[in-house]
């Protein structure tokens, strides 16, 4: 019953977000890949928002989150309270919500092969005009068989795009090269490359630098006059071993490492792990892991400090471990690790937690629930 109630509600937020779109008809850009993809939309909408009216899903990227952009409206807590009032709204919206925006930036993830998680319902939602391929890298292959799944999958963004669309594609990524009817252009993968390339078929300037979204990143002042790197949003194999490879270019005096177990990986878990291990015990000075993934697949080494089983433990401990001059990386998985809990223990102004991920009352329900059984 409950699966066929979210079906439902499902399927009148699709009609509903296409009966708005037909309002202002906006040229629709989708952006997908395995990792970058709201950094990437925080980019595009900062290059087109210099002549266009921009409106973007933000991290929204699922088969709720981006007709509920469409509509102009958020959730709060996810509870069934909360479905209601956006149910009811959605006809309010409908007849009175005029949006103004030309072009719709939406970020499209998928976590399965099968509708409504993947991205052929998605497609049915929204029908981009521009597509961008970032990567295919191995995360959620535990629901997904393997990378070559993936890869088809997220293709079929760039598969769907119209002849007279563009297909913005890596260059340094084969599998991101789908065969299309759309004009082909190959860019160089980064947020900044995907940014611009598409600016410059819009006839907008590039641009240098923008604001990523939470957890991506951002440099924040810690305790003891530390510095705090916080990529605590998500993490898979590729991703962490570029944050390392950042963190080692840092001037420190200690370059510590804190990694969270990278979750959703299926048979790759091992080698993946291992991999990341490996790396971070030749860049990092110290490290520091959180959850079972991680204590498993580290080995024992003098540069791994402490290994715990959540995020609270590991910022308490960081809390008297810090030292002046010290550089912390923070990374890892966003199912159940919550790696911002510590870094927020770690800011030297409390007022910073506001610019950190996952906040609001539904994700303080989901870190109080996971503490209390954790």
């Amino acid at each position: 019953m409950k699966k066929f109630l979210i079906l439902v509600v499902l399927h009148f937020l699709r009609l509903a977000a296409k009966i708005q779109l037909l309002k202002n008809k906006p040229l629709v850009i989708g952006v997908t890949g395995s990792a970058g993809k709201s950094s990437t939309v925080a980019a595009i909408e900062t290059a087109l928002k210099q002549k266009y009216q921009v409106k973007s899903t933000g991290t929204t990227n699922s088969e709720s989150g981006i007709p509920l952009s469409i509509l102009g409206l958020k959730m709060t807590d996810y509870s069934p309270f909360d479905w209601l009032r956006v149910i009811l709204l959605i006809p309010v919206q409908l007849l009175f919500y005029r949006p103004s925006y030309t072009i719709f930036v939406a970020e499209m993830g998928i976590d399965s092969l099968k509708p409504p998680k993947n991205m052929g319902y998605l497609l049915s939602i929204i029908k981009p005009q521009i597509g961008v391929f970032l990567n295919v890298l191995p995360v959620h292959t535990e629901q997904m068989r393997n990378v070559d799944a993936i890869a088809v999958e997220k293709g079929k963004l760039i598969a769907s795009l119209p002849t007279n669309g563009f297909a913005i594609v890596n260059k340094n990524d084969p599998r991101t090269q789908i065969k299309t009817a759309a004009k082909t252009v190959l860019f160089d993968g980064t947020a900044l490359g995907a940014a611009n390339t598409i600016g410059k078929i819009l006839g907008v300037p590039p641009i240098k630098s923008f604001t990523p979204p939470p957890g991506r990143g951002q440099v924040f002042a810690g305790i003891n006059n530390s510095k705090l790197i916080d990529s605590s949003y998500n993490a898979s194999g590729i991703p962490m071993l570029l944050a390392l490879a950042h963190l080692a270019k840092r001037r420190a005096i200690r370059r510590i490492a804190v990694l969270g177990d990278m979750r959703e990986l299926g048979d790759l878990a091992a080698s993946e792990h291992k991999i990341v291990a490996k790396e971070a015990y030749r860049l990092a000075d110290k490290i520091i892991t959180v959850g079972p993934l991680t204590e498993i697949y580290f080995p024992k080494d003098p540069k791994l400090v402490a290994q715990f089983a959540n995020s609270w433990q590991a910022g308490k401990f960081l809390q008297t471990y810090i030292k002046s001059g010290d550089v912390v990386l923070f990374k890892g998985s966003q199912n159940t690790i919550f790696l911002e809990t510590a870094v927020e223990m770690c800011l030297k102004n409390r007022a910073d937690a506001t610019k950190l991920c996952r906040r609001g009352k539904f994700w303080d329900k989901q870190r109080e629930k996971y503490a209390k059984e954790n």
